[in-house]
Protein backbone atom coordinates (compact mmCIF):
# COMPACT_ATOMS: atom_id res chain seq x y z
CA UNK A 1 0.00 0.00 0.00
CA UNK A 2 1.36 3.41 -0.97
CA UNK A 3 1.29 6.23 1.56
CA UNK A 4 2.86 7.08 4.92
CA UNK A 5 4.80 4.44 6.83
CA UNK A 6 2.59 2.16 8.90
CA UNK A 7 3.74 1.33 12.44
CA UNK A 8 1.56 -1.13 14.34
CA UNK A 9 1.69 -0.38 18.06
CA UNK A 10 0.61 -3.17 20.39
CA UNK A 11 1.15 -4.58 23.85
CA UNK A 12 -0.67 -6.41 26.59
CA UNK A 13 -3.63 -4.93 28.40
CA UNK A 14 -2.56 -2.18 30.85
CA UNK A 15 0.98 -2.13 29.44
CA UNK A 16 0.87 1.62 28.78
CA UNK A 17 -0.10 1.80 25.10
CA UNK A 18 -2.28 4.88 25.64
CA UNK A 19 0.58 6.77 27.26
CA UNK A 20 2.90 5.86 24.39
CA UNK A 21 0.26 7.09 21.94
CA UNK A 22 0.06 10.39 23.82
CA UNK A 23 3.84 10.74 23.51
CA UNK A 24 3.64 10.22 19.74
CA UNK A 25 0.73 12.68 19.53
CA UNK A 26 2.91 15.31 21.22
CA UNK A 27 5.31 14.81 18.30
CA UNK A 28 2.45 15.44 15.81
CA UNK A 29 2.33 11.82 14.67
CA UNK A 30 -1.17 10.71 13.56
CA UNK A 31 -2.68 7.90 15.65
CA UNK A 32 -5.27 5.48 14.27
CA UNK A 33 -6.66 3.81 17.39
CA UNK A 34 -8.55 0.52 17.15
CA UNK A 35 -9.98 0.95 20.66
CA UNK A 36 -11.32 4.41 19.85
CA UNK A 37 -12.89 3.09 16.67
CA UNK A 38 -14.46 0.22 18.66
CA UNK A 39 -15.93 2.72 21.14
CA UNK A 40 -17.50 4.65 18.26
CA UNK A 41 -18.92 1.48 16.73
CA UNK A 42 -20.37 0.42 20.10
CA UNK A 43 -21.83 3.81 21.02
CA UNK A 44 -25.63 4.19 20.93
CA UNK A 45 -26.65 4.27 17.26
CA UNK A 46 -23.15 3.13 16.30
CA UNK A 47 -22.75 0.56 13.53
CA UNK A 48 -22.24 -2.36 15.93
CA UNK A 49 -24.47 -1.24 18.82
CA UNK A 50 -27.64 -3.19 18.02
CA UNK A 51 -25.70 -6.18 16.72
CA UNK A 52 -23.94 -6.51 20.07
CA UNK A 53 -27.25 -6.18 21.94
CA UNK A 54 -28.65 -8.93 19.74
CA UNK A 55 -25.64 -11.10 20.57
CA UNK A 56 -25.34 -10.42 24.31
CA UNK A 57 -28.77 -9.18 25.38
CA UNK A 58 -30.06 -5.90 26.78
CA UNK A 59 -28.73 -6.54 30.31
CA UNK A 60 -25.47 -4.85 29.26
CA UNK A 61 -27.19 -1.53 28.50
CA UNK A 62 -26.78 1.30 31.00
CA UNK A 63 -30.34 2.38 31.85
CA UNK A 64 -29.31 6.02 32.32
CA UNK A 65 -27.57 6.79 29.05
CA UNK A 66 -28.24 3.64 26.95
CA UNK A 67 -24.49 3.04 26.53
CA UNK A 68 -23.11 -0.48 26.54
CA UNK A 69 -21.38 -1.46 29.77
CA UNK A 70 -17.98 -2.34 28.33
CA UNK A 71 -16.44 -3.58 31.62
CA UNK A 72 -19.32 -6.04 31.97
CA UNK A 73 -18.81 -7.16 28.37
CA UNK A 74 -15.09 -7.68 29.02
CA UNK A 75 -15.94 -9.75 32.07
CA UNK A 76 -18.33 -12.06 30.20
CA UNK A 77 -15.98 -12.66 27.27
CA UNK A 78 -13.16 -13.40 29.72
CA UNK A 79 -15.04 -16.54 30.83
CA UNK A 80 -16.95 -17.45 27.65
CA UNK A 81 -14.71 -18.28 24.68
CA UNK A 82 -17.66 -18.69 22.31
CA UNK A 83 -18.99 -15.21 23.06
CA UNK A 84 -15.45 -13.85 22.73
CA UNK A 85 -15.11 -15.37 19.25
CA UNK A 86 -18.54 -14.08 18.21
CA UNK A 87 -17.71 -10.54 19.33
CA UNK A 88 -14.36 -10.65 17.52
CA UNK A 89 -16.02 -11.90 14.31
CA UNK A 90 -18.46 -8.99 14.52
CA UNK A 91 -16.10 -6.16 15.44
CA UNK A 92 -12.77 -6.90 13.78
CA UNK A 93 -13.90 -6.51 10.12
CA UNK A 94 -15.65 -3.23 10.99
CA UNK A 95 -12.58 -1.92 12.81
CA UNK A 96 -10.28 -2.86 9.91
CA UNK A 97 -12.55 -1.04 7.47
CA UNK A 98 -12.53 2.14 9.57
CA UNK A 99 -8.76 1.99 10.09
CA UNK A 100 -8.21 1.72 6.34
CA UNK A 101 -10.51 4.69 5.78
CA UNK A 102 -8.64 6.77 8.37
CA UNK A 103 -5.27 5.88 6.81
CA UNK A 104 -6.44 6.88 3.35
CA UNK A 105 -7.62 10.24 4.74
CA UNK A 106 -4.23 11.19 6.23
CA UNK A 107 -2.87 14.57 5.22
CA UNK A 108 -0.41 14.77 2.35
CA UNK A 109 3.13 15.06 3.71
CA UNK A 110 2.65 12.78 6.70
CA UNK A 111 5.72 10.58 6.86
CA UNK A 112 4.36 7.81 9.07
CA UNK A 113 1.46 7.02 11.38
CA UNK A 114 0.79 4.78 14.35
CA UNK A 115 -1.90 2.10 14.26
CA UNK A 116 -2.73 1.26 17.88
CA UNK A 117 -3.97 -2.35 17.82
CA UNK A 118 -4.20 -4.12 21.19
CA UNK A 119 -4.93 -7.55 19.69
CA UNK A 120 -2.33 -7.47 16.92
CA UNK A 121 -0.77 -10.82 17.86
CA UNK A 122 -4.14 -12.49 18.36
CA UNK A 123 -5.50 -11.39 14.96
CA UNK A 124 -2.33 -12.20 13.00
CA UNK A 125 -2.36 -8.82 11.25
CA UNK A 126 1.28 -7.89 11.88
CA UNK A 127 2.27 -8.57 8.27
CA UNK A 128 -0.08 -5.77 7.11
CA UNK A 129 2.32 -3.17 8.54
CA UNK A 130 5.79 -1.87 7.81
CA UNK A 131 7.00 -2.17 11.40
CA UNK A 132 5.68 -3.57 14.67
CA UNK A 133 6.28 -1.65 17.90
CA UNK A 134 5.55 -3.50 21.14
CA UNK A 135 5.06 -1.80 24.50
CA UNK A 136 6.42 -4.23 27.06
CA UNK A 137 6.10 -4.31 30.84
CA UNK A 138 6.32 -6.85 33.63
CA UNK A 139 3.25 -9.00 34.30
CA UNK A 140 3.15 -7.91 37.94
CA UNK A 141 2.95 -4.27 36.86
CA UNK A 142 0.23 -5.08 34.32
CA UNK A 143 -1.84 -6.74 37.03
CA UNK A 144 -1.48 -3.77 39.40
CA UNK A 145 -2.44 -1.28 36.67
CA UNK A 146 -5.38 -3.39 35.51
CA UNK A 147 -6.79 -3.83 39.02
CA UNK A 148 -6.49 -0.08 39.64
CA UNK A 149 -7.94 0.87 36.25
CA UNK A 150 -10.92 -1.50 36.23
CA UNK A 151 -11.35 -1.73 40.00
CA UNK A 152 -11.28 -5.50 39.78
CA UNK A 153 -9.69 -8.18 41.91
CA UNK A 154 -6.59 -10.24 41.17
CA UNK A 155 -8.51 -13.20 39.71
CA UNK A 156 -10.54 -11.04 37.31
CA UNK A 157 -7.39 -9.23 36.17
CA UNK A 158 -5.66 -12.56 35.63
CA UNK A 159 -8.53 -13.81 33.46
CA UNK A 160 -8.28 -10.70 31.28
CA UNK A 161 -4.54 -11.19 30.83
CA UNK A 162 -5.11 -14.84 29.96
CA UNK A 163 -7.34 -13.84 27.01
CA UNK A 164 -4.36 -12.27 25.26
CA UNK A 165 -1.25 -13.68 23.66
CA UNK A 166 1.73 -14.25 25.90
CA UNK A 167 4.40 -11.62 26.42
CA UNK A 168 6.85 -13.85 24.52
CA UNK A 169 4.49 -14.17 21.52
CA UNK A 170 4.14 -10.39 21.29
CA UNK A 171 7.86 -9.74 21.56
CA UNK A 172 8.52 -12.29 18.82
CA UNK A 173 6.64 -10.00 16.39
CA UNK A 174 8.50 -6.84 17.40
CA UNK A 175 10.76 -4.78 15.18
CA UNK A 176 10.98 -2.24 18.01
CA UNK A 177 10.26 -2.43 21.76
CA UNK A 178 9.41 0.25 24.30
CA UNK A 179 10.09 -0.82 27.89
CA UNK A 180 7.47 0.74 30.14
CA UNK A 181 8.77 -0.09 33.59
CA UNK A 182 10.26 3.27 34.45
CA UNK A 183 9.36 6.96 34.53
CA UNK A 184 7.25 8.99 32.11
CA UNK A 185 10.39 10.95 31.19
CA UNK A 186 12.10 7.69 30.26
CA UNK A 187 9.11 6.68 28.18
CA UNK A 188 9.20 9.97 26.30
CA UNK A 189 12.91 9.53 25.59
CA UNK A 190 12.27 6.12 24.05
CA UNK A 191 9.45 7.50 21.89
CA UNK A 192 11.59 10.44 20.78
CA UNK A 193 14.40 8.13 19.67
CA UNK A 194 11.99 5.94 17.71
CA UNK A 195 10.40 9.02 16.17
CA UNK A 196 13.75 10.11 14.79
CA UNK A 197 14.42 6.59 13.50
CA UNK A 198 11.04 6.45 11.75
CA UNK A 199 11.58 9.86 10.17
CA UNK A 200 14.87 8.56 8.80
CA UNK A 201 13.04 5.60 7.27
CA UNK A 202 10.06 7.48 5.80
CA UNK A 203 11.27 11.06 5.50
CA UNK A 204 11.27 14.12 7.76
CA UNK A 205 7.76 15.37 6.97
CA UNK A 206 6.35 14.79 10.47
CA UNK A 207 6.80 17.86 12.67
CA UNK A 208 8.35 17.53 16.12
CA UNK A 209 7.50 19.70 19.11
CA UNK A 210 10.78 19.83 20.94
CA UNK A 211 11.21 16.66 23.05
Amino acid sequence: MNGPGRVALSGGIASGKDEVCRCFTELAVPIIDADQIARTLLAPRGTAYYRVISLFGSRFINSRNRALERPALREIISVDARKRSQLAALLHPLIRKEMTRAYQALATGTSYCIFSIPLLSETGRHEDFDRVLIVDTRRTRQLRRLMARDRCDFRAAGRMLAMQSSRQARLKLADDVIHNDGSLAGLRRQVSILHQDYRQIWGPSATTTGH
